[in-house]
């Protein structure tokens, strides 16, 4: 058979080599985007959790009376060191705002704070990072079908040549 342009069409090794081609860079790149893309993401809900159990520590210490003695557990070496310790009255906490600043907020300042960082996390960071793997997700489904689809075209010439 001839094409539009005078040449030969290919052979079944050349469509054989582009199906390796493809193949490949859908294991060589698409997924490993994929990979980052849902690793990122991850990393937003982990950072949005952590704020949230602070969240709900930070409520019973609120409602607490004043001048009952708290019982915890301190993280002293990023949740891999703790230790026992008891606050007379839990008036202040130190809370983590952002760019490695601390500072020494009120209880409901605190609460606040991690209201706001919560919900800076899940409009600026998660929702954009979901949105890129989910598009990342899709590329990967959409040349996975197409390879598939080369596969059984590149088979069915194979057939009728035979």
């Amino acid at each position: 058979k001839q094409t539009t342009m005078g040449e030969s069409p290919p052979t079944a090794e050349e469509i054989r080599s582009k199906i390796r081609e493809y193949a490949s860079f859908i294991e060589n790149t698409l997924q490993p985007r994929l990979e980052t893309a849902v690793s990122a993401r991850e990393e937003a809900e982990a950072e949005i959790a952590e704020y949230e159990k602070l969240r709900s520590s930070l409520v019973p210490l609120s409602t607490r009376p004043v001048g009952e003695a708290l019982e915890t557990l301190v993280d002293l070496g990023h949740g891999t060191v703790y230790c026992r310790a008891e606050v007379t009255e839990p008036k202040s906490v130190f809370v983590h705002v952002g760019l490695g600043f601390h500072p020494e907020l009120s209880l409901d300042e605190a609460l606040r704070a991690v209201n706001d960082r919560v919900s800076f996390l899940r409009d600026n960071s998660l929702r954009p990072r979901v949105e890129h793997a989910k598009t990342v997700a899709r590329h990967v489904e959409d040349s996975i079908q197409i390879l598939e689809q080369l596969r059984k075209e590149a088979q069915q010439m194979e057939n009728e040549r035979q």
